[in-house]
C-alpha cells in the first residue's frame, strides 16, 4: 500500500481509502481532509437508517432490507450523517427518506444525497421524480422541484405507503422532470 491508499491515523491505525466511506482526499494546510460522498446503503445500515428517520420525524416503519437497494447514506466516521431513498416505477420515481441529523444540517449533505438519487434515477431512465414533504419544500424548490397536485399524481405513486398512509394529507407534493 502506498500513501494514496492509506492515511496514518493518530492512533497509528491506517485507513484503506478503497474501503473508506469518504471520497477523494483534499489537502488543507498540509493535512488530509475528507469530503464525504454518498455510498449505497448496506444491510447493516437498516437499523441506523430507521433511527435517523425517526429522529427526523419521517416515516420508517415500512422500510425493509429490500428498500436498501435504492438507498444511499453518508457517514461521519461510523455515524450516519444522512440518508436518501428512491422507489422506482418505470419512468417514475418517488424520492423518499431524505434525512440529515440536525447537527449536520448546513454542510451540504442533503444536497449531495439528493444529487446522488437524481443521478441514479437518470441512469435508470426515470423521467420524473415525485416526493412528499412536510418540512423541506423550500429546500426542494431550490433544487428545481415544483409543487404538484397530490391527487393528480400517477396511480403507481398513489398506491405507495407514503401516499396512502405514511405521509399526512397536508404533506406538500412536489415534482421534478429529469432530463437525460
Amino acid at each position: 500500500m502506498d500513501y494514496r491508499e492509506r492515511i496514518a491515523q493518530p492512533s497509528g491505525i491506517y485507513l484503506n481509502l478503497e474501503q473508506s466511506t469518504f471520497a477523494t482526499p483534499i489537502v488543507q494546510g498540509g493535512l488530509f481532509a475528507f469530503q464525504p460522498a454518498p455510498l449505497p446503503a448496506l444491510p447493516s445500515d437498516l437499523d441506523g437508517i430507521k433511527v435517523l428517520l425517526a429522529a427526523c420525524e419521517l416515516p420508517y416503519k415500512d422500510i425493509t432490507p429490500g428498500h436498501l437497494e435504492n438507498f444511499w447514506v453518508m457517514r461521519d466516521g461510523p455515524r450516519l450523517a444522512g440518508v436518501v431513498g428512491l422507489e422506482m416505477f418505470g419512468a417514475l420515481g418517488l424520492l423518499r427518506s431524505l434525512a440529515v441529523p440536525q447537527e449536520d444540517r448546513g454542510r451540504g449533505i442533503g444536497s449531495k444525497l439528493t444529487d446522488k438519487a437524481e443521478e441514479y434515477a437518470r441512469a435508470q431512465r426515470v423521467k420524473a421524480l415525485y416526493l412528499l414533504t412536510t418540512s423541506a419544500p423550500d429546500f426542494f424548490a431550490k433544487r428545481g422541484y415544483q409543487h404538484a397536485d397530490r391527487a393528480a399524481a400517477p396511480a403507481e405513486l398513489q398506491e405507495t405507503a407514503e401516499f396512502q398512509s405514511l405521509c399526512p394529507e397536508d404533506a406538500v407534493c412536489m415534482l421534478k422532470q429529469l432530463e437525460g
